[in-house]
């Protein structure tokens, strides 16, 4: 199993159009992706401009079918101006 978190910056007056591009993503990977075993997005209460996303998938084939999907890429190009920087992502592995 693979965990990652992802952090995403938000540029001040975008956090609902990033909130809602996040809101849309998460509701594809639940209808489409069964290999993806937990997917959400979560704002932070410390700091409303960041979202974290957590993301659980059975191996790592699964995390890269993930990164090649249609949905994927569009949501992407849909957040990459209201972003300050690229996601900051951390991979994780499970405690066997």
């Amino acid at each position: 199993m693979i965990g990652l978190v992802a952090i995403l910056s938000i540029k001040p007056g975008k956090e609902n159009e990033v909130a809602e591009a996040c809101r849309v993503m998460a509701k594809k990977v639940h209808e489409l992706e069964k290999d993806c075993l937990f997917y959400e997005p979560f704002i932070s209460e410390e700091n409303p401009r960041e979202i974290y996303f957590l993301e659980t998938y059975a191996d790592n084939e699964s995390l890269e079918l993930h990164r090649e999907t249609e949905h994927y890429k569009n949501y992407r190009e849909a957040i990459k101006d209201a972003v300050t920087e690229p996601p900051r992502v951390t991979l994780l592995k499970a405690i066997t």
